[in-house]
């Protein structure tokens, strides 16, 4: 779709293409800003600290999804989607990851080790930004 995007930028066809960039690019932040960034800092300030124990993986061939088990406070076992894919499988069933979980939302779980997830949002905003900027610089161009 990238690919789709760049080419109609590229050539004249469309009058709108910065609007479309634009507009893309707002949609990639706020989405960034509100469900990864401000679930993050949540649960990485509010959430309970405990070991999980990876269970298997969800998705497709593009991306997976670790599933892990583990403990509450009250000593109850929960099953939770790591809700941040992976290309690859990072975990192998039987490991133990570090997790802090919503305590209000079980559900809600962070790998606390986890490199790829703290530095994806700024890979996201970075290419926001440009996509942004983009869109700011054809409108500019197409004069309006």
């Amino acid at each position: 779709m990238a690919f789709i995007i760049v080419v109609f930028a590229i050539s004249d066809y469309s009058l709108y293409t910065g609007w479309i960039f634009l507009l893309l690019g707002i949609i990639q932040f706020v989405d960034l800003y509100k469900n990864m960034y401000l679930k993050y800092k949540r649960i990485r300030k509010n959430g309970i600290e405990t070991t999980g124990i990876v269970t298997g993986y969800t998705g497709t061939l593009n991306m997976y999804y670790p599933i892990i088990k583990y403990q509450t406070m009250d000593n109850s076992w929960v099953t939770a989607e790591y809700r941040h894919g992976f290309n690859f499988k990072t975990y192998k069933p039987g490991n133990k990851v570090l997790i802090r979980y919503n305590p209000d939302r079980l559900q809600d779980i962070i790998i606390v080790s986890d490199f790829l997830r703290s530095i994806t949002p700024w890979i996201t905003l970075i290419f926001s930004l440009s996509v942004i900027t983009a869109g700011i610089y054809i409108i500019i161009k197409q004069g309006g």
